[in-house]
């Protein structure tokens, strides 16, 4: 593939991150007229990625790569980015003065109503605060919320994929627990639903988590979602430790923690269709399950109301963990 810029040519579009990085350091944005830099920008092979990062050039192009964001929705995934990166390792990206407030707010509110919308997205989407670029409304986090719980519904029903390098299935036709398998850059991940349904008793539903789903590995019930150093690329492992203060989240890591939330969303779900409600499941553990079975005394533990909204379960959650370690630490300490 070919591309002509002002009398340039670049052959091989495997290199136009490189030739984006000379495009803004030789100043070439002083030369290249708007009519030329929009044919180059529309052309299929183009990162905007590549532009985006490069503020000067951003600047001088804004109405088209405005223009250019907002002609297409999937472009919703680099608003989700530029709002996030304060939070994440990706370079800075940077967005035209002209793609205002108002364009973002519309953007984001299409892309829910549309069909194509990643899970993914949409979950971002519901958990964005307010900010002078971003004045996302409650109604807005609202709508997500509700179609992000539409599409994880999905799930449980039939075979959803949902992407990111990650496709997770419940199939009422599989036979086997579970299966995994790996091509085109995706991990698959499918679990029989009847198998599921079929354990529904409390200690089953638990056991499913170490066995089914592998929250804890089965010789030391350890947990395995886990940041692992010997998991860590050694280019990942160079930009991790200039920033030694905060938790190493590798890619493999966030695939793990990825899979780990799709299954935690989709078999509560499930559980919830069969009026099991998970936190009733947890209580069953400290306040029946280790008195008959260990004779520990008695725990006395306020679960969450399985109506709550999520926060207030979190809240809730997170009292409950600390009585747990107040209550496990010997008296004479």
């Amino acid at each position: 593939m070919k591309i002509l810029c002002h009398n340039i040519l670049i052959v091989d579009t495997n290199y136009t991150t490189a030739f984006w990085e000379l495009f803004n350091n030789c100043k070439l944005y002083g030369k290249i007229s708007e009519i030329e830099f929009e044919k180059i920008i529309r052309l299929k092979n183009i990162n905007l990625y590549d532009i985006l990062v490069h503020k000067n050039t951003v600047q001088k192009y804004g109405e088209i790569i405005k223009n250019v964001i907002t002609d297409e929705l999937e472009y919703v995934r680099i608003l989700i980015d530029f709002y996030e990166q304060n939070y994440s390792q990706r370079k800075k990206i940077y967005l035209p003065d002209e793609l205002t407030d108002n364009d973002i707010v519309k953007m984001l509110s299409d892309y829910l109503d549309s069909e194509t919308a990643n899970t993914n997205c949409i979950n971002a989407i519901s958990q964005m605060k307010s900010t002078k670029r971003f004045p996302i409304e409650a109604e807005l986090r609202l709508k997500a919320k509700h179609k992000y719980e539409e599409k994880i519904k999905e799930i449980t029903k039939q075979e959803v994929t949902i992407s990111h390098g990650i496709s997770l299935a419940f199939s009422p036709e599989q036979i086997e627990e579970k299966k995994f398998d790996f091509s085109n850059e995706t991990l698959y991940a499918s679990y029989s639903t009847k198998w599921l349904l079929d354990t529904l008793d409390y200690p089953s539903i638990l056991n499913n988590f170490i066995y089914i789903f592998e929250f804890a590995d089965v010789y030391q019930m350890r947990c395995t979602l886990t940041s692992k150093r010997s998991n860590i690329g050694i280019f990942e492992h160079i930009g991790l430790k200039k920033l030694s203060s905060i938790y190493p989240e590798s890619f493999s890591f966030h695939s793990i923690n990825n899979l780990a939330q799709m299954q935690m969303i989709a078999y509560t779900n499930l559980l919830s269709e069969n009026n099991i409600c998970f936190e009733n499941v947890l209580k069953w553990v400290f306040t029946e399950y280790l008195q008959n079975e260990f004779q520990c005394s008695e725990i006395k533990l306020d679960f969450p109301d399985a109506n709550s909204n999520y926060s207030n379960k979190c809240v809730s959650l997170a009292i409950v963990i600390d009585s747990l370690l107040i209550t496990s630490v010997p008296d004479d300490i």
